[in-house]
């Protein structure tokens, strides 16, 4: 499901999880919801969120980045975050813009998954997360 950025910070159980699995990674991401210059895609079982991505405009102005990836601690795996990568990369196809993942290099499994889809790591960004295009 696609949710609107601003409701990602108001309290419950996707703000919760915001907060805790991409806000630390991602110095920007706050404002980027607060502005609603992002796109909030989410994986929900009834109405708990399981799974959250943010997909932005990128700075550099040269395609997307997906700077935000992240499933719920008791249910990590690639099965859960897959979906809203397949919809990153539609929405990237239909724009016809390139995507670049900005994730931390701890979560050795999405990168994983993200290397399985056809990315490529780059090297870390200026924030130590790992690049991926």
């Amino acid at each position: 499901s696609e949710v609107d950025p601003r409701a990602a910070l108001e309290p419950g159980p996707l703000c919760d999880l915001v907060e805790q699995e991409c806000m630390p990674s991602d110095p920007y991401l706050r404002d980027r919801l607060e502005s609603a210059q992002a796109r909030v895609l989410a994986v929900y079982a009834g109405s708990e969120p399981l799974g959250v991505g943010v997909l932005a405009t990128s700075d550099a102005r040269d395609g997307l980045e997906l700077v935000a990836l992240a499933s719920e601690e008791r249910r990590r795996g690639a099965f859960l975050l897959e979906p809203i990568v397949g919809a990153v990369l539609a929405i990237a196809r239909r724009l016809g813009q390139p995507v670049t993942a900005h994730l931390p290099r701890h979560e050795e499994t999405t990168l994983l998954l993200l290397e399985q889809l056809g990315f490529e790591r780059l090297g870390p960004d200026v924030h130590g997360r790992e690049m991926l295009r």
